[in-house]
């Protein structure tokens, strides 16, 4: 019995320390230097599976496959993966973006630099290869 209840303890506070951890990155907008640094030099686009205007960013890039030559795209999924949508949440702080009614995909991040939307990303990535 104390066993249980000595399981249980541990249990509820592993969970509320990770659940702690979780709402201040989130409320804070922090993230991990290490990887501020190695994604400086990259660009990140933020997608999600189902969002239609995710599929024309992406048919876009497979149909120019110079962009893929010229600028290293890193591709994040934010709906069923929690540390890229806490990520994505950051970003669009560090860009001002009001993030209280959620943050629309696809989102492009570059050097402190968003981008929102289909064709808002499609235009950048023309722009950036020319």
């Amino acid at each position: 019995m104390k066993a249980k209840y000595y399981l249980f303890i541990i249990l509820v506070v592993i969970l509320g320390g990770s659940g702690i951890v979780i709402f201040d990155t989130v409320k804070n907008g922090k993230i991990d230097e290490n990887s501020q640094s190695e994604e400086k030099n990259k660009v990140i686009l933020y997608w999600g599976e189902g969002c239609d205007h995710c599929k024309k960013v992406e048919e876009f890039i497979s149909q120019n496959k110079d962009i893929m030559e010229k600028i290293k795209i890193e591709k994040k999924e934010v709906g069923k993966n929690l540390p890229n949508s806490l990520e994505l949440t950051a970003r669009a702080k560090e860009c001002m973006i009001d993030v209280e009614k959620g943050i629309a995909v696809p989102f492009l991040y570059f050097q402190g630099e968003c981008v929102v939307g289909d064709q808002p990303i499609i235009d950048y990535l023309r722009k950036k290869t020319e």
